[in-house]
C-alpha cells in the first residue's frame, strides 16, 4: 500500500494556512495485513490489537482485525470488530463487506444481505460488495438478483474473477448457455 499524503492544490492563490501534515499508515497496520496476507491469522490479529490499543478510531485496524478473526473461524471477534469499526466510520464498506462475510459465515444470510446493501447505499460502484451480494443470492436460490449483481460487478469492474466465476457457476446452475 502507498502511504496517503494530503496535497494542496498548487494552482490556488497562496494561503496562510499552515500546509497539511501526511496521513501516516501505522507499521502495524502493514504488518498485520502482511500478516493476513500469508495466512499467519493469530499474529496478525495480535498485530491488529496492539494497533488499535492505542489508535481505537483506527477504522483500518478494524478492519484488519476482523479479517483476521473471520479466517480464525471466530465469527464473535469479528462481527465485534466490524460493529466497533462502523461506530467510528460508518461509511467503510471493506467494514460492512467483512460484516457481511461474518454474518454469511454463521448462516446469518440476511443480516449479511443488509450489511452489504449499507455498503452499496453509500458506495454504489463497489465492486466486490455487488460480487458477494450476489453470491448470497445465488446461495439462496435468488438467481435474478444474483444475476443483476453480479453483472454490475462485472461492469464496475470487468477483470474480477470472483464476479466472473459466481456468474459462471450462475448460468451453469441455470442452464443459460450466456455469461
Amino acid at each position: 500500500l502507498v502511504t496517503l499524503v494530503a496535497c494542496d492544490d498548487q494552482n490556488s492563490a497562496p494561503t496562510t494556512q499552515l500546509p497539511r501534515p501526511a496521513l501516516v499508515v501505522d507499521p502495524r497496520l502493514e504488518q498485520g495485513r502482511n500478516l493476513l496476507r500469508h495466512g499467519d491469522y493469530a499474529r496478525a490479529a495480535d498485530q491488529f490489537r496492539s494497533l488499535l490499543a492505542e489508535r481505537p478510531d483506527d477504522p483500518a485496524g478494524y478492519a484488519g482485525l476482523a479479517s483476521a478473526a473471520l479466517k480464525l473461524g471466530n465469527i464473535r471477534e469479528a462481527v465485534l470488530a466490524c460493529s466497533t469499526g462502523l461506530a467510528v466510520d460508518s461509511t467503510a464498506s471493506e467494514l460492512h463487506n467483512t460484516l457481511a462475510a461474518a454474518y454469511a459465515g454463521d448462516g446469518r444470510y440476511a443480516l449479511a444481505i443488509a450489511a452489504l446493501d449499507r455498503a452499496l447505499r453509500q458506495h454504489p460502484d463497489f465492486a466486490f460488495g455487488h460480487a458477494n451480494r450476489g453470491g448470497l443470492h445465488f446461495k439462496l436460490g435468488q438467481y435474478q438478483l444474483a444475476e443483476r449483481h453480479l453483472r454490475r460487478a462485472r461492469q464496475l469492474d470487468p477483470d474480477n474473477p470472483v464476479a466472473r466465476r459466481r456468474l459462471c457457476e450462475l448460468f451453469l446452475k441455470t442452464a443459460r448457455p450466456d455469461s
